[in-house]
């Protein structure tokens, strides 16, 4: 990878979400909702399990409780942001550990996870980086078992947001992005990045259409948006984050 995440400092995002309303804490947050409703239930309980791949400081483990997910487990390439993740968010049920940047993560975990979650991840990785982590994920995924991707959506508002961020925030893309998706393609790129791997797209929708620029103006409002159609049931290919799940 080209760019150095150690320069983001330790629990950046998290900080965000800790922080004042306003449309960058209702983008995260939202975006975490979104993947939580997006598991379907029988898959949520106290004998099932999570694997959060690039959990960073362990934001999305932290929202969830053991009646959800009896055993979970956050892992990034950071060593400082897992050293923040397991101060505030480690618990008996939750563990974060940090892996090496060659994504052997076969080496690390044993057994099947019923859902494994890439949240705004695959964008960072080459094509090469995805294949090898697509196909590590399919081992590791139970048979009856759900991956749960989100990326940027660059058949939206994204671009556009993109540009702004890279020029006026402290934190910039540019660089990040290697791999770009919009709605339309996402399942046809990546059944031809993966080849005859065992994953199938079940189901795709989008988020952050309209509500997070709401969250500017009133967090309360943004949140009525989001919550009043399901993200199962919201059909606009536009929103400025690609929501999908995956099944062996």
């Amino acid at each position: 990878m080209s760019f150095d995440y150690s320069l983001i400092p330790n629990g950046y995002y998290d900080n965000v979400l800790s922080g004042p309303d306003g449309m960058r804490k209702f983008w995260h947050y939202h975006k975490f909702e979104s993947v939580l409703r997006y598991i379907p239930e029988n898959l949520i309980g106290l004998d099932k399990n999570i694997l959060d791949i690039g959990c960073f400081a362990g934001s999305f483990l932290g929202m969830i409780p053991p009646e959800m997910f009896s055993y979970q487990i956050g892992v990034d390439i950071l060593p400082g942001q897992i050293e923040y993740a397991t101060q505030k968010y480690g618990t008996k049920y939750r563990i974060f550990r940090s892996f090496s940047d060659d994504l052997n993560l076969s080496n690390e975990f044993k057994g099947h996870f019923h859902v494994i979650t890439l949240i705004e991840v695959i964008e960072h990785l080459n094509v090469e980086q995805i294949l090898k982590l697509l196909t590590q994920i399919s081992e590791l995924l139970h048979p009856e078992g759900k991956l749960i991707i989100t990326t940027p959506n660059y058949c939206s508002t994204w671009p556009l947001l993109e540009f702004l961020i890279n020029h006026f925030s402290d934190i910039q893309y540019e660089e990040q992005h290697l791999t770009k998706f919009n709605y339309f393609m996402l399942e046809p790129k990546v059944k031809n990045l993966v080849g005859n791997l065992a994953l199938n797209c079940e189901a795709k929708t989008t988020t952050h259409f309209l509500s997070p620029f709401v969250a500017a103006i009133s967090y309360k409002m943004a949140t009525q948006m989001a919550t009043k159609i399901p993200s199962a049931y919201w059909s606009n290919p536009f929103g400025n984050i690609i929501l999908s799940r995956w099944s062996k």
